[in-house]
């Protein structure tokens, strides 16, 4: 299936049973798959947070099927929708979760084990007294930059001005992080 769901919730993923169970979740690892990995990361992952109802994160798998995607999504619905999608257009190499971004970032991503993140279009929280609530701040960012190996990238895209502001504040004063 192309939901994930994970031993526990409170020990980091093992890579290799969220993305080894292509075609039978029960199979044990197959040739193709730890040619291109180590133990216990595979080749390239990429992880969208909130990732919405998968547009980008399928297309990027369709025109990269050598990589891993997992779309990280706290809405059922949209997971569902995501999961319907990578089935329908048989991107084997898609799986979703549906859980908190903060919480898969900052308790289940081991570190160093994710290539590229994206983060688009993240909730702005526009009133000022839910500002507490947006999810780019200084420590989750800091938390990205853990789970992310030494030549991996962290992509944000906001069309909220405000909220833009505040992220380019938060990733200056990461310094875990730096722009290219």
């Amino acid at each position: 299936g192309f939901f994930f769901r994970p031993a526990s919730w409170f020990e980091p993923f093992q890579w290799t049973h969220v993305f080894d169970q292509r075609e039978n979740p029960h199979s044990p690892p197959s040739a193709l798959y730890t040619q291109y990995s180590t133990p216990s990361t595979p080749h390239f992952i990429h992880v969208d947070l909130g990732a919405g109802d998968g547009g980008f994160l399928c297309q990027r798998a369709k025109h990269h099927p050598e990589m891993d995607f997992l779309g990280v999504e706290r809405l059922l619905g949209r997971a569902r929708k995501i999961a319907r999608r990578a089935c329908r257009e048989q991107l084997s190499n898609v799986r979703v979760v549906r859980i908190e971004a903060s919480y898969a970032v900052e308790r289940l991503f081991p570190a160093g084990s994710v290539n590229a993140m994206t983060i688009l279009f993240p909730d702005p929280w526009p009133k000022r007294r839910h500002h507490k609530n947006r999810l780019i701040q200084r420590s989750f960012l800091e938390s990205c930059a853990g789970c992310l190996q030494s030549d991996g990238w962290l992509a944000i895209k906001t069309d909220d001005a405000s909220y833009f502001e505040q992220i380019e504040a938060a990733l200056t004063e990461c310094k875990s992080l730096e722009r290219w």
